[in-house]
């Protein structure tokens, strides 16, 4: 009986230790760091509250401006133990949450020795700061104490002097970023990074300073990174200060990789160079309208670039130094003549009928499978970031006259979508949103509705909603209405 009671008080104990059993705790600009957290009592800074956090907490932060950065010399963070058990600080579902420190911070984020943290949903405002938004780095002198395993999503990183990420930690994860306005010399980028295994997925860049994404190891404290991952990006407007400026370069590692990208208005769009470079992969990029060179490759072994679309770029559409610059360089199954975009005034990279992208590409789906906006590749690969879709295919939705005042705004949008319509008298009612392809994205009403006029707000950027057209459709006890509108992210 005694060692029963034993065991039983150990388990006791164990689950009642910090971390094992998740929380839930809150910060708000009109709370008080003498309170316990809760939503009726939140903290006052979202320091405190992340002094509360163990491995599987979150921290929710409503509304406001908090004038305060996060860094592990002042702060105090722990670890989580895995993604399913990270620590996570996020701005409240469909909440403005902005940090933006006072003068004399270096950074709005600092991470150093911590791993398995998640940020989402936080506007980084570096205005004030002395040097980047974000710092992923190590502890004193040993790189090996270096943060990993931080993933920041939903995020908008803007405004300092230095970097938007400037780091070297390895398997990290930067997802839906708007990432903009940094840097005063073109040593200044919005992403300038160097790891093993870190993914950038899904991230407008523009009008940064210097490059847009800068993987080098001029920053990482190791003798080589591997297999950093860009993709689905939309990078543009970057090398704001000087000549300089690539959409993406991909610097000195093995490995990386950079696919299914939007790059435009830059000063050269992808560079495979310095460094030593070596079995870098460019895929299914869409590079237009660049200032330089579409492509360039120099210092840099076993590139391979297949299926981008290269275009009207103001240098080369493929720069390939071949000799002592750049060694074993295969290109194929690249298209450099027109190929038809729907649209280049509007930045619509889609593709028309008729265009010579449509079926000129090669299998890439052991690496991925598809494209920008989501699409499958299907058994016939297209050239560019876009699969071609028949523009006939949305219309495979049924659709009839929009006499129920279905209105969506802002259009195109940039984040949070609102739907506008009007029911007549009670009835079922069916909002549904559509993509391209015809496949339904979500339900957004299904179920009986009062009379009158309804708005109804939905997030879409937060359910990974990419760039592209889609189709609201309404349906009222059978009577049809439709809406195509435009997501910009």
């Amino acid at each position: 009986m005694r060692k029963m009671i034993i065991a039983v008080l150990n388990v006791l104990l164990l689950f009642a230790a910090p971390g094992v059993l998740a929380e839930t705790y809150y910060a708000a600009a009109n709370g008080d760091d003498g309170n316990p957290g809760t939503r009726g009592e939140p903290f006052r800074t979202i320091d405190k509250g992340a002094s509360a956090l163990y491995a599987g907490d979150t921290l929710y932060v409503r509304a406001g401006l908090y004038a305060e950065a996060l860094n592990n010399y002042y702060s105090t963070f722990r670890s989580g133990s895995s993604w399913d058990s990270a620590i996570t600080i996020a701005g409240y579902p469909g909440e403005t949450v902005t940090m933006r420190p006072d003068s004399g911070a270096s950074e709005v984020l600092r991470l150093m020795g911590v791993y398995y943290l998640i940020f989402e949903n936080i506007v980084m405002d570096g205005i004030h700061t002395d040097g980047n938004v974000v710092k992923i780095t190590y502890m004193g002198s040993d790189p090996a104490n270096t943060a990993r395993h931080i993933r920041i999503k939903n995020c908008e990183l803007m405004n300092s002097t230095g970097m938007g990420i400037l780091g070297s930690g390895d398997s990290c994860e930067f997802l839906d970023l708007k990432i903009h306005d940094n840097g005063l010399t073109d040593f200044d980028h919005g992403i300038y990074y160097a790891s093993t295994g870190t993914i950038i997925d899904g991230c407008e860049i523009y009008r940064n300073a210097g490059w847009g994404v800068h993987i080098y190891s001029g920053y990482a404290n190791a003798s080589s990174h591997y297999n950093m991952i860009a993709r689905n990006n939309r990078i543009h407007d970057n090398a704001r200060v000087g000549a300089r400026g690539c959409g993406i370069i991909l610097g000195a590692g093995t490995g990386h990789m950079a696919y299914n990208n939007v790059i435009w208005g830059n000063a050269t769009g992808i560079a495979v160079a310095y460094g030593g470079a070596t079995d870098i992969k460019v895929y299914n990029n869409t590079i237009f309208g660049n200032l330089g060179d579409g492509i360039t490759v120099a210092y840099a072994t076993n590139t391979i670039i297949k299926n981008n679309i290269v275009y009207q770029n103001g240098g080369s559409a493929i720069s390939d130094l071949t000799g002592a610059e750049a060694v074993g360089t295969v290109a194929e199954n690249n298209l450099t003549t027109d190929p038809k975009f729907v649209n280049t005034d509007s930045l619509d990279f889609h593709l028309l009928s008729g265009s010579p992208a449509i079926g000129a590409g090669v299998d890439l789906s052991s690496i991925f499978d598809t494209d920008f906006d989501g699409v499958a590749r299907g058994a016939s690969w297209d050239v560019g970031a876009y699969e071609y879709v028949e523009s006939a295919s949305i219309a495979k939705v049924p659709v009839a006259p929009n006499n129920l005042g279905l209105d969506v705004s802002p259009n195109p949008a940039m984040g949070c979508v609102r739907f506008r319509f009007g029911v007549p008298a009670a009835a079922k009612v069916e909002l549904r949103v559509y993509d391209v392809g015809g496949r339904m994205v979500r339900e957004l009403v299904s179920g009986r509705v009062t009379a009158g006029t309804r708005t109804l707000a939905w997030q879409g950027g937060k359910e990974g909603l990419r760039t592209g057209m889609y189709l609201a459709r309404l349906t009222v006890e059978g009577t049809t209405a439709a809406k195509r509108f435009a997501v910009m992210r």
